[in-house]
């Protein structure tokens, strides 16, 4: 099957570009070969290393674009009261709202918040799988 489409893919490249501009703007408003093609969910890194708070607005062509600023050193208030350095991650999310109910999308950001706070999924082993497979690289 995977011989077919690379087959397929070759063809469609041999047209002339107006019918695959065509073909492609099709795709793109018929959701459903727009989810095979692209995806439901969509991510880039805007950051570009600023020193400062940076939001990127992500452009919405998926259901979720989520867009990752940049990490800055913010002065924050710990649960003693005490002011704290740490640092903070500016990410920004574009839902489309034809698919995804606001509230839904509060939830999910709300929920995307707890997770990213508690560093869910980064737990020691994952350093040292990480550290392991680093060293591995040539240079």
């Amino acid at each position: 099957p995977d011989n077919d489409r690379v087959q397929l893919r070759r063809r469609l490249l041999k047209l002339p570009y107006w019918i695959q501009a065509m073909s492609a703007w099709y795709a793109t408003r018929n959701p459903f070969w727009h989810r095979r093609l692209y995806g439901t969910i969509g991510l880039t890194n805007l950051s570009q290393n600023y020193h400062r708070p940076y939001f990127g607005l992500p452009p919405n062509t998926h259901t979720l674009t989520l867009a990752t600023g940049s990490i800055t050193d913010r002065t924050i208030l710990n649960a003693q009261g005490e002011a704290t350095c740490r640092k903070m991650l500016c990410l920004s999310a574009g839902m489309d709202h034809t698919v995804v109910d606001g509230m839904e999308a509060a939830r999910f950001n709300q929920r995307l918040t707890q997770l990213i706070e508690a560093a869910t999924g980064l737990d020691d082993s994952f350093f040292q799988e990480t550290y392991s497979l680093l060293q591995d690289i040539p240079a």
